[in-house]
């Protein structure tokens, strides 16, 4: 009787961790974030670069250029994004897949050329290893989202 009450006990135990945690998800996440102007976000990007790499008041200057401009550009491809998302127009072909890649490809060179021309070696050098140590979080934590669609996946087919 003890046994099969602790068995009991163990069995609602682990069925209560296994429950699926009211998490957050993709929708209530940006949600909550708050919507910050390209301006602000150009701002508190330079800075942040300027507390990492020690940047003096030019460079901080051109820095908070370089990213006022990417973060405009962001803004008006989250627009684009979210009104194809809204019209629910049919999925991207793949030429425009491949285009799209390209140009975001394209966009990226530029955007290292610029901070090369910008930073000084030794500040290029501490930038490009905070950004492949910044890639290899955004590898991992996608590796991750990957297997879990493909379980998700792979269950919704076997049902």
């Amino acid at each position: 009787m003890k046994h099969l009450l602790a068995l009991a006990m163990a069995f609602m135990t682990l069925t209560a961790v296994a429950q699926e945690k009211p998490g957050k998800t993709g929708k209530e996440r940006t949600e909550m974030r708050p919507d910050f102007t390209p301006e602000q976000i150009a701002t508190m990007k330079s800075k942040e670069l300027a507390l990492k790499l020690d940047l003096d008041a030019t460079q901080q200057a051109k820095v908070q250029e370089l990213q006022l401009a990417m973060a405009k550009d962001r803004l008006t491809k989250r627009e684009e994004m979210k009104s194809r998302k809204e019209s629910k127009s049919e999925r991207p072909t793949a030429d425009e897949l491949y285009e799209m890649k390209n140009e975001r490809l394209d966009k990226a060179l530029a955007h290292k050329q610029e901070m090369k021309n910008i930073l000084s070696t030794e500040q290029y050098e501490k930038w490009e290893e905070g950004n492949q140590r910044k890639m290899r979080g955004h590898k991992r934590f996608n590796r991750k989202k990957m297997i879990k669609r493909k379980r998700m996946a792979h269950a919704r087919h076997e049902n």
